[in-house]
């Protein structure tokens, strides 16, 4: 076999080749034939995780999967598991301040992107985590080996370390054989040619044998990303919050449940509150997924979605989220946001105030996204004021919510949808020509279609809320004219056509078997074993504190109750029914954490399946 075929094989297989060497013999032990592998370190596998610790808790899990659970179902077969780091509630309340993590808090665990910076940074290892100058390389040699070998980069001598780098004071030429060692890979040397059409850096190792030396040699080639999360609440994570509300055992004189005295003033907790957006986004597990799914990929997500967001409000134009927080903070657009983020030079001041906020970036970008995870339209053709007509009676709060502009009716979303191919358009040609994002690299999710029982069959009248005076009554008279199996004409399969269409006219990727795979699991699913039967999410419980937001359950959608009790934000400076109305609704007809996981196996897949995809 010639020497440019040996190299292919090295490419193809990442088996590296034993070449016998002339040097001293330490007589040193070969039980079988040695190979030699590599990983990236847990340091750089999911650059988001400022502590290695967090991304652990994920690949121990992933682990254990079996060959179909990691091909088919990896984020929801996980959550199935994640559930008993925190036993009856949520495993992402580790993030704030867990001795799991080394009790540290969460701006000094994971990168922060959010409103609350003015620049969009919160550390400067985010920033230098988009476009790294090294990644941190874990190397073995599997076979048996002992004594004492040394190590080569590139044919020099190369000093490595016998711990992850934070721990490595001082590196050393040569090394116990039968331990792994550590070695720094610059993102030059990782994007430089190697002879023979090989991508990487050649790493070798001299090992010696009673037979005499040998040298084993392997092409290193991180596989590195970066993926940009936009879009609205289905991408934000809004209805699990990291840390859900808590309250008392017993229910006040009007039957509302009381948080507990630690929790009154601050309400749940989120990974950024004025977004609702939670390590439970549907975004961030999957591209966490596709750091978890190859040890030889090095990623940096960042995510911006925001719960409420439309394409012209929130990705164009400042947005105050969900909550509308003001105070101390910059509101900048999602596509503004990320420019800022990724512009290595002056920022200028936005074209057009009126049309968006995007600045001019007086420079270039460190990087373009190599994925974009997107979300949006929903909010563009009034999905939530669907749901507000088909769940409020007539009386004080449908006025109310008439008077503000919650509802609407079908004939009026049917209108918005017509008008959503100009606003995907004008998307399109925001991301190609600001953040430099190529048309086959984005990935647009369509919605769940919510209002389907476990058989199929569209959800029932049900009253719903608390006590036979509540204004909340899920009418199916009012449901069926906006979505129905039979009828394409409806708003829901509408929608659905409208993004399907618009993926397809811009070459982005559509995935769209999201929609079908919640029709079995609707807000009005249930199932014998649910946990939250025979209240099924209907009313509030008769000990609050029972309540366990993220046990598994049939139906993959919050119910109003179920946003109540998990979100319960209180809007300031409203009276006070539209305090009961936001308490209820933040979150209600969402993905519950479980539905959440599955919408990440299917965007997972989707990238995947298209990971090494050319323009």
């Amino acid at each position: 076999m010639n020497v440019f075929l040996k190299q292919v094989l090295l490419a193809l297989t990442g088996v590296a080749l034993i070449l016998p060497i002339c040097g001293r013999d330490t007589n040193a032990e070969m039980v079988d034939t040695p190979t030699l592998e590599w990983k990236v370190a847990q340091r750089d596998r999911f650059r988001m995780f400022l502590n290695p610790k967090a991304f652990d808790i994920f690949q121990v899990r992933y682990d254990e999967l079996n060959d179909s659970e990691k091909s088919d179902s990896p984020v929801s077969s996980m959550e199935k598991d994640l559930v008993t780091v925190r036993p009856n509630w949520s495993w992402a309340s580790i993030f704030f301040n867990s001795d799991k993590l080394g009790g540290k808090s969460l701006r000094e665990n994971i990168c922060l992107f959010s409103k609350d910076e003015s620049s969009g940074v919160s550390n400067p290892e985010c920033r230098e985590g988009i476009q790294p100058k090294s990644y941190l390389i874990k190397v073995q040699i599997k076979g048996g080996v002992s004594g004492i070998c040394s190590w080569h980069k590139s044919g020099k001598l190369q000093p490595v370390c016998d711990k992850a780098e934070s721990d490595c004071k001082k590196p050393v030429d040569e090394s116990d054989c039968s331990k792994p060692v550590f070695l720094n890979i610059t993102r030059e040397e990782n994007e430089a040619k190697a002879e023979g059409a090989q991508h990487g850096v050649e790493v070798s190792v001299k090992i010696p044998s009673k037979s005499g030396p040998s040298t084993l040699t392997t092409y290193i080639h991180v596989d590195d990303k970066f993926i940009l999360g936009l879009g609205d609440s289905f991408a934000s994570g809004e209805g699990n919050p990291d840390v859900p509300m808590r309250y008392k055992s017993k229910l006040d004189s009007k039957d509302w449940a009381i948080r507990a005295d630690h929790r009154k003033a601050e309400g749940s907790l989120w990974m950024d509150r004025a977004c609702h957006r939670s390590f439970y986004s549907p975004q961030f597990r999957a591209a966490l997924t596709l750091a978890l799914s190859d040890k030889k990929r090095s990623i940096m997500y960042v995510g911006l979605a925001c719960s409420g967001a439309e394409i012209a409000k929130g990705m164009f134009t400042k947005y105050y989220g969900v909550e509308g927080l003001k105070e101390g903070r910059e509101n900048y657009s999602q596509l503004s946001t990320a420019l800022r983020i990724l512009c290595d030079g002056k920022i200028g001041s936005p074209e057009n105030q009126k049309d968006n906020d995007l600045p001019t970036c007086e420079g270039k970008l460190i990087r373009s996204p190599d994925k974009v995870l997107l979300s949006i339209g929903g909010n563009d053709v009034r999905f939530s004021g669907l749901i507000a007509h088909a769940i409020l009676e007539k009386g004080t709060m449908r006025s109310l919510a008439n008077l503000l502009n919650v509802i609407a009716t079908p004939e009026e979303a049917t209108k918005k949808i017509h008008e959503l191919s100009k606003l995907y358009s004008r998307l399109n040609t925001h991301l190609d020509k600001t953040l430099m994002v190529s048309k086959k690299k984005i990935y647009l999710t369509p919605y769940p279609r919510p209002l389907f029982d476990e058989t199929g069959k569209l959800c029932q009248d049900t009253p719903m809320g608390k006590g036979p005076s509540s204004p909340f009554r899920y009418a199916a008279d009012r449901a069926s004219k906006f979505d129905h199996l039979e009828d394409k004409d409806k708003v829901i399969p509408k929608l659905l056509e409208a993004m399907r269409t618009a993926a397809e006219t811009h070459k982005w990727h559509y995935v769209g078997k999201i929609s079908d795979e919640f029709l079995n699991h609707g807000w009005c699913a249930k199932a014998s074993n649910d946990v939250t039967l025979p209240e099924r999410g209907l009313k509030i419980p008769q000990n609050p504190s029972d309540h366990r937001p993220y046990q598994s359950r049939q139906r993959w959608l919050w119910t109003i109750i179920d946003a109540y009790m998990n979100v319960n934000y209180k809007w300031k400076g409203y009276h006070a029914l539209s305090k009961k109305v936001a308490a209820y609704t933040s979150g209600s007809f969402h993905p519950t954490a479980e539905g959440a996981a599955h919408m990440a196996d299917h965007i997972y897949r989707s990238v995947e399946d298209t990971w090494l995809e050319l323009d």
